[in-house]
């Protein structure tokens, strides 16, 4: 196929723009991951909880975990913890008294996940490993892969890593024990351990958006180049284009430029986790507050990077006067409740109007806002979740790291809460589910109580089940009972939206689905999400007060 449609920063998208750029561990990493699928997966799996179906499920890591496993670890000093990102499991094992500059040992392995016992038969696998961890008090990552080559989803993971336990990542070692010294040589001795400090090795300076349209481009319902030779892809690569000149959110060169878009960006710190503001220059005006849930810790300055160029498009509204951006994120609920405190002192430091501040996040920070907005409901005006499931699964097969729990879906039930989800639908998972499938049936059930939770009519398996055959396209590309659709097209791709009016008579329930499109934020969500969250405001009784009816 033949595009025509290019632009001075198309080279955004090109491998040869982002070479020499990846974290200078790739070429071991990638080596690891062959070795590891190679010569340690056939016999990974041990077999050693064959035929259990107790313990706790995770679907999202398609894992099994055994209480007496994780208790055998406790009494050792270590915490448990399993999860995945991207196409990589990991397993973190902390000690309990962890600190800061606690040493961090990282340690690749491949086993064959669709068995949910992958991650305690690795516990036994590396015994020996678990032993030296508690013994002599460094945190142990297993960074666990099911296919024979490497990628750099490692470095989003180590950041999510130093944020759940407030590490420095330094120092920080590659674990090469057991290895043959011909492939893998070098290393110095850490307790017994053959590893390799990769301090200044593994941060990498590569687009997010170019990675994550590779890792797409296998998909064979994604067209990478109709994306690419797009007004969409164009304003995805100019926020690329930060991210390739730039190495630090606050290089003066940025600032200056930012600065020229009238807007102020800023760095600040609360109980020692920095977060980031962007406030529009000469206004006086109250605005309202914006939270944008990304992480920005010091422990990788081109992450803060990554934050701006995810929510370029946000930018452009502080430019345009419409609000003021808080980032900030940690990566537990618990965490995350630093943020009441951040926001009070942003309120108390600008002109903030109070009774308007929304929140959004992308992915799995999307579901970290959704749970802040529950926490403290009272405080926000609407949300905006972007790249999440249009249904919210029961936490017996989420594949969500922070499930909506059924406490919270009654606290959703008793309080307003406007919400707009946007995704791509490539990734709805609704309509890519087979009919008769658990799938399938999960998804269904996932949609009702998405409905029951923002008091909306009920609709039955059947009413779901027929959306998908509906003659109405925005319907069927959701895959969601609408009472209201419409078709736009922006930005050269199809958006598909579907209106679901409450019980109550009000819109306060909007699905987004943009066509052609993955896993991956875009710069059009932004103006999605503000024209329907700029419609609330919370009044001091608590309810929410509809601003413009008529959009």
């Amino acid at each position: 196929m033949s595009f025509s449609y290019i632009y001075p920063d198309i080279n955004m998208w090109d491998d040869a723009t982002w070479q020499g750029r990846e974290a200078p561990v790739q070429p071991l990493v990638n080596k690891l991951c062959k070795y590891m699928f190679e010569a340690v997966r056939p016999k990974a799996s041990l077999g050693l909880h064959s035929g259990r179906t107790d313990g706790e499920y995770n679907a999202k890591s398609n894992v099994r975990v055994y209480p007496e496993v994780v208790a055998a670890l406790e009494e050792m000093g270590l915490k448990f913890h399993v999860t995945s990102m991207g196409f990589m499991a990991w397993v973190a094992l902390i000690p309990k008294e962890a600190k800061a500059d606690t040493p961090v040992v990282l340690r690749y392995h491949s086993v064959d996940m669709s068995d949910e016992n992958w991650a305690m038969d690795t516990m036994a696998y590396y015994a020996g490993h678990n032993a030296k961890a508690a013994e002599s008090g460094f945190a142990l990552v297993y960074l666990v892969t099911n296919a024979p080559f490497g990628s750099g989803i490692f470095t989003d993971i180590l950041m999510e890593v130093s944020a759940l336990w407030r590490l420095d990542l330094k120092p920080i070692y590659m674990d090469l024990s057991g290895l043959p010294e011909d492939s893998f040589p070098g290393g110095e001795d850490f307790y017994g351990l053959r590893v390799l400090n990769i301090d200044d090795q593994w941060q990498a300076y590569v687009g997010h958006q170019y990675i994550c349209g590779g890792l797409n481009k296998r998909n064979p319902e994604f067209d990478l180049q109709k994306l690419i030779h797009s007004p969409l892809g164009k304003a995805m690569a100019e926020g690329m284009r930060m991210e390739y000149d730039f190495r630090r959110w606050d290089d003066p060169r940025l600032l200056a430029q930012l600065e020229e878009k009238g807007i102020r960006l800023e760095g600040h710190f609360m109980k020692g986790e920095r977060y980031l503001t962007a406030s529009p220059i000469g206004c006086d005006k109250k605005l309202p507050l914006f939270i944008c849930m990304k992480e920005v810790r010091t422990s990788n300055e081109f992450h803060a990077l990554t934050a701006l160029q995810f929510y370029s498009g946000h930018l452009e509204l502080v430019a345009m006067q419409e609000c003021m951006i808080l980032f900030f994120a940690m990566e537990s609920p618990e965490d995350n409740e630093l943020l009441v405190e951040i926001m009070d002192h942003v309120m108390d430091s600008y002109p903030i109007d109070r009774s308007r501040v929304y929140i959004t996040g992308q992915s799995h920070n999307g579901y970290l806002a959704l749970d802040f907005a529950c926490r403290h409901i009272d405080r926000i005006a609407a949300i905006a979740t972007l790249n999440d499931r249009h249904g919210i699964a029961s936490p017996l097969y989420a594949h969500e790291s922070v499930p909506v729990t059924d406490e919270m879906v009654e606290i959703f039930k008793a309080n307003e809460l406007p919400l707009i989800n946007i995704c791509g639908q490539i990734e709805n998972v609704f309509p890519h589910t087979q009919p008769g499938t658990r799938e399938r049936k999960q998804a269904i059930e996932a949609y009702r109580r998405r409905l029951v939770a923002f008091n909306c009519p009920e609709k039955s398996a059947e009413e779901v089940e027929a959306a998908l055959q509906s003659s109405d396209i925005a319907q069927r590309k959701n895959g969601v009972c609408a009472d209201r659709t419409e078709v736009r097209y922006s930005m050269g791709h199809e958006v598909y939206v579907a209106d679901v009016q409450n019980k109550y008579g009000k819109w306060q329930l909007r699905f987004v689905s943009l066509d052609n499109l993955p896993h991956m934020i875009t710069p059009n969500m932004a103006q999605l999400s503000w024209e329907f969250l700029r419609r609330f405001a919370r009044g001091k009784d608590g309810r929410i007060i509809e601003l413009d009816k008529t959009v």
